[in-house]
């Protein structure tokens, strides 16, 4: 579904994750575009068609809901990633062809930074794109370290538990044999998990000792 520009009273809000870096600038993340502050108008470098086009991949693709553009993106959001990763709210103009969880969009521009509590100063691209940061409840850390603080919380969910690392709650299955790996850990222990990045649910675990975190 295509929705010409002449039918959009206003721009498409959408969710989509860019490469940052340090000095403030975001890039695509499959040809590291450098996205300029403003409009950005996609192209179609394979076909030189008008993008986005039926048939084709071409056109910026954005995502309904930011856990979409984590998980379509495969980012991992943690701090000391040596690539950095933002998730950013943009604003869709032109030509838009609406897909299952998102769009390809023609012209796009930055609207808001997420901050999703990354433990990033977000003030280089807040300054850069002259755009806010806005608070999000997304939780979206694939690797978690902290303190063990409960087991087998209900989460409401078939064949799901919960755990606490410190006071966030994770959801583990109980088809997963990390549940018998957890269950053989004492409360208090500090540990490091890791989440499978589509369905955030934790896939590893591993008992952190005295040495982890020390700096060489």
């Amino acid at each position: 579904m295509s929705l010409p520009i002449e039918a959009q009273a206003e721009p498409v809000t959408s969710y989509r994750g860019f490469r940052a870096t340090r000095d403030g600038w975001l890039l695509s993340p499959m040809n590291e575009r450098l996205w300029t502050p403003g409009l950005n108008r996609a192209s179609c470098d394979v076909r030189r068609h008008r993008a986005p086009a039926e048939g084709c991949t071409c056109g910026f693709w954005s995502y309904r809901e930011p856990m979409l553009a984590v998980r379509y993106f495969g980012y991992d959001l943690g701090p000391s990633q040596q690539d950095l990763h933002l998730i950013v709210e943009v604003l869709g103009y032109g030509r838009i062809i609406v897909a299952d969880d998102g769009y390809r969009t023609e012209v796009m521009k930055v609207n808001a930074l997420l901050d999703v509590e990354q433990g990033v100063d977000l003030t280089p691209w807040m300054e850069r794109y002259d755009v806010p940061a806005v608070r999000s409840e997304l939780d979206v850390a694939i690797v978690i370290e902290g303190t063990l603080t409960a087991l087998g919380e209900d989460v409401g969910q078939l064949n799901r538990i919960g755990i606490r690392i410190d006071s966030r709650q994770l959801v583990v299955s109980m088809h997963s044999l990390i549940v018998f790996q957890l269950y053989s850990i004492p409360l208090g222990t500090r540990v490091r998990v890791v989440r499978d990045p589509l369905d955030m649910e934790v896939v590893g675990v591993r008992v952190l000792d005295a040495h982890d975190g020390e700096q060489g």
